[in-house]
This record gives structure tokens, C-alpha cells and sequence, in this order.
């Protein structure tokens, strides 16, 4: 085999996504009501897949089921996830979106969806083991396997 060359994987698998930095206000506002002290974001992610090169037009990808309830010590660490990018889809732009879980309402988006646009893939990439992902309020890694 010759290593000249980088090889287009068949999978990329992101096995672990850990947030080290988020927004601890809703532009000075708490992210919850103040019901029996619960006043902190309730930490998760989505994945969105963009539809065309301006992600003007998204899909969700991965919608994370757990949350870090009243989010405080960091880093949050989602280390149960698989997200499994094939073939057809690792060229594809995406981005990664923080989110506060809410019972009684509709969650409150934590990040602006343009600071997280990433790709999987390039086909000069050298295969990163970690892809770091820095948006003007927050800071996520993802941890990534490769399968051929």
C-alpha cells in the first residue's frame, strides 16, 4: 500500500464529543426559570447536516439523548456516543449545536449554528484523532475513529 496518498475512509465514527466551554448565561438572563433552584442550562448537542455549501438548508443528523442536567463543571464529556459518518456522507458540511433542555418549553438553542460548521472529512486532513471545533462561545472535541 502506499501512503503517498490519503485514502477516502469508508466510515468515521465520532466516539466520544467533549464540550470544555459553553455559555453560562442566555445573554445575562439564566437559561431556566427559577423552580426549586434550577437556574442552569441543561447541556446537549445536535449535528445538523447542510444541505447545500451555505447551510441555508439543514437536516438533523444526530440529536443527542442524554443531557448534563444544571451543567456546571466542565468538561461535559458524552462518551456513550457513536456517530456513525458513511461513505456518502462524509464530505458533507456540518455543524454541532448546543442546546438547554427545557420540560416546559421549547429548548433554548446555547449556540449560533454558523460557529459550529465543521467537516468530517477532507481529503487533506492527515486523519485528525481529535477535531476541535471553536465558536465564539464555545469550544467542543470530538474524538474520531476511521474505517476503510
Amino acid at each position: 500500500m502506499d501512503c503517498s496518498e490519503q485514502r477516502e475512509p469508508n466510515e468515521i465514527i465520532i466516539t466520544k464529543v467533549t464540550v470544555e466551554r459553553f455559555p453560562v448565561d442566555n445573554d445575562g438572563s439564566w437559561w431556566d426559570f427559577d423552580i426549586d433552584d434550577d437556574i442552569l442550562a441543561d447541556v446537549y448537542f445536535k449535528i445538523f447536516e447542510c444541505v447545500d455549501n451555505t447551510c441555508s438548508t439543514t437536516s438533523e443528523f444526530y440529536d443527542s439523548p442524554e443531557y448534563f442536567e444544571n451543567a456546571q463543571t466542565l468538561p461535559l464529556v458524552f462518551d456513550y456516543e457513536n456517530i456513525v459518518f458513511e461513505s456518502y456522507s462524509i464530505n458533507r458540511l456540518f455543524y454541532i449545536q448546543l442546546f438547554d433542555f427545557d420540560n416546559l418549553s421549547n429548548d433554548d438553542p446555547m449556540t449560533n449554528p454558523s460557529d459550529g460548521v465543521f467537516n468530517i472529512y477532507t481529503e487533506n486532513n492527515s486523519f485528525p484523532e481529535t477535531l476541535r471545533i471553536v465558536g465564539s462561545d464555545f469550544i467542543v472535541n470530538m474524538e474520531l475513529s476511521y474505517y476503510f
